[in-house]
């Protein structure tokens, strides 16, 4: 039983020892590997912040281009703003008294120029590279990567929109050289100076404004409507033309479109409507206490300005050329 007992022993040992032996080798082994893998990770870590430190070293290069050629591309549209409200008053036109709209709808204008190419270029790759900074560098390579390069169609799939950025892309439609100037004091105060002096040159003429009469008018047609400022909302912004009124102040300004049989609101000076569309400007005012009208139809094929040819009438008479429109 003893020598039994001995024997079984030693086989145990034996197996035991040969165990140990494999366990030996295999420690070394996960001891290199993990080492290996410490190394590995050490290095992707180190790789992964120098990508996301690069893609923000790129972010901040591409927004300091963005912000320099966007104080260029405002002063320029403040420098046309400036040249075409000083035109408007040597010749006459300017008729309004809010000349700071006017001065601010020229400075915001899009001016589809060199530099807003940059722009919106500018602003499409700030959108990309700030999308890209979100990820790991092995997501970008498993899902966004082909071939070696970044594809933005592969991107979409995850809900990537290339031409989404309105931070940027509304931030075109703004002037900050205006806002700047506007909240001065010496730019509306020479503007209120402007503005009284033509307040005072028409009453000399006999035009008086609208603010100070006791009396007003009012007409209802039920066979006009009137259009809502979205009603060419859908309309691409290449397809619209400007339709630019100028009066008289305290004169009333308004476009008739055939086409819906509806009158727009003009009194700002300006109405936006689709090239092409078929057009009555329609002027109202009172002048030595008297009622004048103005209508001319035009296809507006392009930007156009229209100043009034003012005929005296009864309130019959413009009733019934209002009747025939």
């Amino acid at each position: 039983k003893n020598r039994k007992a001995d024997k079984i022993f030693d086989e145990r040992i034996e197996r035991y020892s040969k165990r140990l032996a494999r366990y030996n080798r295999q420690v070394e082994s996960y001891t290199a590997k993990e080492k290996a893998y410490n190394n590995a990770m050490a290095d992707y870590e180190l790789r992964v912040d120098n990508i996301k430190e690069e893609i923000n070293t790129h972010l901040a290069f591409l927004t300091a281009k963005y912000n320099e050629v966007k104080s260029l591309y405002d002063q320029k549209r403040l420098n046309l703003a400036i040249k075409q409200i000083a035109g408007l008053i040597r010749s006459g036109s300017l008729r309004t008294t809010t000349p700071e709209d006017v001065l601010q709808r020229y400075a915001t204008v899009t001016v589809k120029d060199q530099m807003y190419n940059d722009l919106v270029r500018l602003s499409y790759h700030i959108n990309f590279y700030s999308y890209l900074g979100q990820f790991e560098p092995d997501y970008i390579r498993k899902h966004f990567v082909y071939k070696g390069k970044v594809m933005v169609n592969r991107m979409k799939y995850k809900g990537f929109n290339y031409r989404q950025h309105s931070d940027l892309l509304g931030h075109l439609y703004t002037n900050v050289k205006y806002e700047a100037m506007m909240t001065g004091e010496e730019v509306p105060t020479l503007i209120q100076v402007a503005v009284t002096q033509k307040k005072e040159a028409d009453r000399a003429a006999g035009i008086t404004p609208l603010s100070e009469f006791d009396q007003t008018y009012n007409a209802v047609t039920s066979k006009m409507g009137w259009i809502n400022c979205d009603r060419f909302s859908r309309v691409r912004l290449n397809r619209m033309v400007n339709v630019s009124m100028m009066s008289v102040i305290g004169a009333r300004m308004m476009v008739y479109v055939k086409k819906f049989k509806s009158l727009m609101n003009a009194n700002s000076g300006v109405a936006r409507v689709p090239k092409g569309t078929r057009i009555k400007a329609i002027f109202m005012t009172t002048i030595d206490g008297r009622p004048h009208l103005s209508i001319d139809e035009i296809k507006a094929t392009g930007n156009i300005g229209i100043q009034p040819d003012y005929k005296p009438m009864t309130l019959e008479e413009i009733k019934k050329v209002m009747k025939e429109i």
